[in-house]
């Protein structure tokens, strides 16, 4: 069963209400005391009106007098009776936006980095989803009230951002049929906190995996031996530092990353000549490199000519191969020589890691 207190929030004036408001519509959630506790703020504001019980046909609020701290009454000016109301239920407690946005990166397993969006009311970058290195999609958080207003906002996300992103909504009151195609076009995944997301104590717990929620991003990340543009599922946070290379034949390498292995072809690396198909050049540099262990100086019999450009090659082939951004290679100044960041080894040597 969904949490109450989504389609409640959204309801509320500036994401905030008195006490006893709270407390009334949400009085049979098990879980208020804790939400209130971790996620609601006390202002230094007091209510001079609250929501009116009364089932009548005007639905209006009741005005609050004060004749002493001991005698607080809530007056319909329709003429119903009046009730008596405590100064505690007066107090204004507001949403913790931050904090939720914390919890729910915490409950996606994405890292928290909250950011306001310029020019857009209520919504804010919480983090990004990363499935492998080299592909980062952004997360966003938008709290709208009404259709229009959630429509402005998934069409200026859309507008300002090439790539697809995770967007999270409170639930579907304002999703209409166009702002779903909207998303569906771009590719982009929808969560939607009445529906996936519930509040246990301090945290929150997901209804549906990140995977599900997130599948229409991962779609987007090709299988290494999906017949497509081959690379590595690199882990998250994988430096060149931590991959290790092994050559098996002159056609052939392992590949260890974290928990991630693999073999691969030159040609699954992209270093095939599409006239022969035979290995390029940069595959040729790469097997040099595998042969002295990782360092080619200009004294090496295996240094060509044009080892500056082959290896300015090979670089940007490897760094779209692994999507990383950093140089693999690099040139190391007190040995005069080119070096991989990375181990690599060649055929037969010892392949303990």
């Amino acid at each position: 069963m969904p949490d109450p207190v989504w389609s409640f929030i959204e309801s509320l004036p500036g994401y905030s209400a008195p006490q006893a408001e709270w407390n009334q519509g949400l009085d049979e959630w098990p879980q208020l005391p804790h939400f209130k506790k971790h996620f609601l703020q006390l202002t230094k504001e007091h209510a001079d009106s609250i929501r009116c019980l009364t089932k009548c046909a005007f639905s209006c609020p009741r005005r609050i007098v004060r004749h002493s701290d001991d005698d607080i009454a809530a007056i319909c000016d329709e003429g119903e009776p009046e009730f008596q109301v405590s100064r505690s239920d007066l107090l204004i407690y507001k949403l913790k936006q931050t904090i939720l946005n914390k919890a729910l990166c915490a409950s996606l397993d994405i890292s928290f980095k909250e950011s306001a969006i310029d020019g857009l009311c209520n919504t804010w970058r919480i983090g990004e989803f990363i499935p492998t290195e080299g592909f980062r999609f952004p997360v966003f958080v938008t709290m709208q009230k009404t259709e229009s207003a959630l429509q402005d906002v998934c069409r200026q996300l859309c507008h300002t951002h090439e790539d697809s992103f995770a967007l999270i909504i409170p639930s579907r009151c304002g999703l209409t049929p166009s702002i779903e195609e909207l998303l569906a076009q771009k590719k982009c995944a929808l969560g939607v906190f009445a529906e996936d997301f519930n509040i246990n104590k301090s945290a929150l717990t997901v209804n549906r995996t990140p995977e599900i929620i997130f599948k229409p991003l991962l779609d987007q990340v090709p299988e290494a031996d999906s017949g497509g543009t081959v690379f590595f599922q690199t882990p998250k946070g994988t430096t060149w530092e931590d991959i290790k290379i092994q050559f098996r034949d002159n056609h052939t390498v392992s590949i260890w990353a974290g928990e991630k292995t693999g073999m691969y072809t030159y040609s699954d690396m992209g270093m095939s000549n599409q006239r022969n198909k035979k290995p390029t050049k940069q595959w040729v540099a790469f097997l040099a490199f595998a042969a002295t262990e990782g360092a080619i100086d200009w004294n090496s019999e295996l240094a060509a000519t044009n080892l500056k450009s082959q290896k300015a090659a090979l670089s940007k082939r490897l760094r779209a191969f692994f999507h990383l951004e950093d140089d693999p290679i690099y040139w190391d100044d007190s040995s005069g020589s080119y070096r991989c960041r990375f181990t690599i080894l060649s055929e037969g040597t010892d392949d303990s890691w």
